[in-house]
């Protein structure tokens, strides 16, 4: 009687044997994380174009100075500080977002020629991860799945 051949299940998405031995799961929840974070980070950019536009135009008609300390500070220099403030979170989402999304493709890719690269890729995806809940993280699950595949990448092991 001839034998059936193997099926490729779920666990060769991780590099288990009989699987494809490329990190399936890794670049997927790499790259979902990556774009939550990225799509928050967008989000907060124009929200801190927004928000100066708008306040800015509010300073225009009511024309008033904060006094703090016997020191005047005019409303437009404390709006363009936290509008600038805001826009500078939003490009460090971007960046994290960008980062997160090319070290889960390129772990993915490295997994047949370069193995031992996968892991580097990985920790880039855990430290940038970190880095991104300095912009809510793509509302914190982007940071967590992002965290996730980068751990996997971290524990990956090619068997195939």
């Amino acid at each position: 009687m001839p034998k059936k051949p193997e099926k490729a299940g779920s666990a060769g998405v991780t590099g288990k044997p009989g699987g494809t031995g490329k990190p399936l799961n890794i670049l997927i929840l790499c790259l979902v994380g990556g774009i939550l974070i990225l799509g928050i980070g967008i989000f907060t950019i124009f929200d801190g174009f927004y928000t100066s536009t708008f306040l800015k135009g509010v300073n225009a008609t009511n024309a008033a100075n904060i006094t703090v300390n016997g020191v005047h500070v005019s409303r437009s220099a404390v709006t363009s500080f936290l509008s600038g403030a805001v826009e500078f979170e939003g490009f460090i989402g971007v960046a994290a977002g960008l980062i997160v999304i090319i070290s889960g493709i390129m772990a993915y890719s490295a997994a047949q020629a370069r193995p031992d690269r996968v892991k580097i890729f990985g920790a880039i995806a855990v430290v940038f991860s970190l880095i991104s809940l300095l912009d809510s993280g793509g509302l914190v699950i982007g940071f967590v799945l992002a965290l996730i595949g980068g751990i996997l990448a971290l524990l990956y092991k090619n068997n195939g």
